[in-house]
């Protein structure tokens, strides 16, 4: 947000007399959550791996717990489906992120 703040489009909207809370809404805001969105979208794919430690550490039965004796026995077909999903929720997350960037930057049109 401070790197948006000191823009030259935020110190023109400022010099045309618009309030602070309006060159924040409108003209800084959008362009600053465009990193943020980012990172959210890639720290949810750490999320996950994160869940399978915290499964494994404390004996949560849950989906690394799943994972973690499937790769122990050796079972190839769920570690298939453990990669498949994690793919599917990876691409739905990044799919997201993409369309919050058409949304939040005018500029950027889905579809071509």
């Amino acid at each position: 947000m401070v790197e948006a703040m000191s823009e030259e489009y935020v110190d023109a909207a400022r010099a045309k007399g618009l309030p602070n809370k309006v060159v924040i809404r409108r003209h800084a805001r959008r362009n600053a959550l465009l990193p943020t969105t980012t990172v959210i979208g890639l720290s949810f794919g750490f999320l996950l791996q994160g869940a399978v430690a915290v499964e494994l550490i404390f004996r949560w039965p849950g989906l690394g717990q799943w994972v973690t004796s499937a790769v122990l026995s050796g079972d190839q077909a769920t570690i298939m489906a453990y990669v498949l999903i994690t793919a599917l929720i990876f691409m739905t997350v990044n799919l997201a992120v993409d369309v919050a960037y058409a949304y939040l930057d005018r500029r950027v049109v889905l579809g071509e």
